[in-house]
């Protein structure tokens, strides 16, 4: 399940998942702390629009999950689902209390990413030795970020590194931002480039670049009105 869910998360697919008949609260949970983005209840498309079978059962799962609960109908779908039971609580007393359908923050990825994917983060100036690397990185931003020239990196690690953070993790450059900073009003400063390794996307990688730019562009307009 772990890898799907990344894999979704790096192709921007949702990951749904279909309830299986015998469904506990403890799946329920399970599978939300796995990262799927939603819950699907399949039903007999033969059984008619008079049957709310799926429907009273989307219901009651939508009491145990904040995540989105759709009703799939399949010709090859059970005719019968058993309702979904925790222990030690009544399925009267959950109908009766459902949960609005509300989809929560995704959780972070410390809860649900493979241990080896907690990288320490390094933020640092781009440096002459980076650009072989951040030419392979831009080639993966296709067609949304594309590589410029040697030469262009060659400027911006001469006239604008403190504008041109990576983060690295000591052996991998995580993500770059490209920016400049005006020479008339040092506070402004254009992006031209936001791009993540695609191993530590949804990770805060492009946030704390950001910010770097952003704190350095704010020092510098102070020194400079200083």
């Amino acid at each position: 399940m772990t890898a799907a869910v990344d894999a979704g998360q790096r192709l921007g697919v949702p990951i749904l998942l279909d309830v299986p008949a015998a469904t506990t609260h403890r799946w329920v949970a399970d599978m939300e702390r796995a990262g799927v983005d939603g819950f699907t209840i399949t039903t007999d498309i033969d059984l008619g629009i008079g049957n709310t079978a799926a429907l009273d059962a989307a219901r009651e799962l939508r009491a145990w999950t904040h995540l989105p609960v759709a009703v799939a109908a399949d010709s090859a779908a059970p005719t019968t689902r058993p309702s979904p039971a925790p222990t030690g609580t009544s399925l009267s007393s959950i109908a009766a209390s459902p949960t609005p359908p509300t989809r929560p923050p995704r959780p972070s990825a410390s809860s649900n990413r493979p241990p080896h994917r907690k990288a320490v983060m390094n933020i640092v100036p781009l440096r002459q030795d980076d650009i072989p690397a951040i030419l392979e990185l831009m080639e993966q931003g296709a067609p949304y970020v594309r590589p410029r020239t040697a030469s262009d990196y060659w400027l911006y690690v001469n006239l604008f590194s403190n504008t041109c953070p990576i983060a690295t993790d000591g052996n991998q450059i995580m993500g770059t931002v490209i920016a400049l900073r005006s020479q008339d009003r040092p506070d402004d400063v254009y992006i031209q480039d936001v791009i993540t390794h695609p191993d530590h996307r949804r990770t805060g990688v492009a946030t704390a670049l950001l910010s770097s730019v952003r704190d350095r562009a704010q020092r510098a307009s102070s020194l400079w009105e200083g």
